[in-house]
Order: structure tokens, then C-alpha cells, then sequence
């Protein structure tokens, strides 16, 4: 007799949780506690920081039916107030954004011994003017140029964290 999937309801946040509920029911399992609150855990967090309600929709769109938990803001302020609380396991944020540009949030960042290596990537409309700042700041993995593909992006996300499996220094994960 097949069982579906049985989640304990204090557990369960729909908005949050949809994919993963999908991929484990989908399988005809029966997940206990401990089960949901591990494979929780290693659901990548991602925080995304842009003042363009259009670019933030399209990408926490994409990442999120990749799997990914997705934390959006609105400008660089918020950005770095939810990345020292909730220590994502990447940062993509725009250049340009109120309160604190990407360059600011990754100074911000990298002075903070527990964010100074969570990867970022920079998404800017005027790449050619920032790579001599960006060139101090090794938490910016990436300079992408708006226009960009959402399909691209997503490539460069999982690429920084299987970089972050791959190593010892764990990349998004604070101390």
C-alpha cells in the first residue's frame, strides 16, 4: 500500500516550502520531523537585493523553481541588515539601490567576520566604471551587465555554491 507524503503541519510554510513539499511527496514518502528540518537545511538561501520590483520578481522567480529559498529587499540597507541575520549562502544585489549601492554592502560585508565570505554577485548597468573597486572586495565572485539572461544567472549561482561544497572555507555559511 503506497503512503503520500505526510509533513508535520508546525513545519510546513507553503510560501516557502512548495518545491521542496512537491519533491518529497512526489516520491511516496512518509517524512518525519527530523527528515523535514534536514533536508530544510540544505535548501540554498539566497538573498536578492534590487529597487527593481520587475528584475526581483523575474529572478526570485527562477530561483526559487530551482530549489532555492529566496530573500528579496529593496535596497542596500535592508540587504545588509537580513545577510548579517540570516547569513545566505549568496548575495546577488544590483549596483545601484538606495541607502547602500552593492559596493557599500559588500564593504559592509566584508568587514563583518561572519558575511566576509559570502560570495556576491553585482549585477550593474555600467560594469567598465566599477572594476577597480571591485577588484578589493573578494566576496564580488561576479560582474554581471544588465541586460542579463535569468537563465545565466541562475548558472553563476550554482556554480558559486558548488564552489562552496567544493571547499574547505565554506563559502556563504557564517561562523
Amino acid at each position: 500500500m503506497n503512503q503520500t507524503g505526510v509533513i508535520p503541519p508546525n513545519l510546513c510554510d507553503p510560501d516557502k516550502d512548495t518545491a521542496l513539499i512537491f519533491r518529497y511527496i512526489h516520491k511516496e514518502r512518509t517524512l518525519r520531523p527530523q527528515d523535514f528540518l534536514e533536508i530544510r537545511m540544505s535548501i540554498p538561501l539566497i538573498l536578492l537585493a534590487d529597487d527593481e520590483p520587475h528584475i526581483t520578481h523575474i529572478i526570485a522567480h527562477k530561483l526559487k523553481r530551482a530549489g532555492m529559498e529566496v530573500i528579496v529587499v529593496e535596497d542596500g540597507e535592508m540587504a545588509l541588515k537580513e545577510a548579517i541575520s540570516r547569513k545566505p549562502d549568496a548575495i546577488v544585489t544590483d549596483l545601484q539601490m538606495p541607502y547602500l549601492s552593492g559596493i557599500e554592502l559588500a564593504e559592509q560585508l566584508s568587514k563583518n567576520p561572519d558575511c566576509a565570505n559570502i560570495p556576491i554577485i553585482l549585477l550593474t548597468a555600467r560594469g567598465y566604471a566599477v572594476e577597480g573597486e571591485i577588484e578589493k572586495l573578494p566576496s564580488i565572485r561576479r560582474l554581471l551587465s544588465k541586460p542579463f539572461s535569468a537563465k545565466d544567472l541562475l548558472g553563476y549561482i550554482n556554480d558559486l555554491l558548488e564552489e562552496g561544497k567544493d571547499s574547505t572555507n565554506t563559502l556563504g555559511k557564517c561562523a
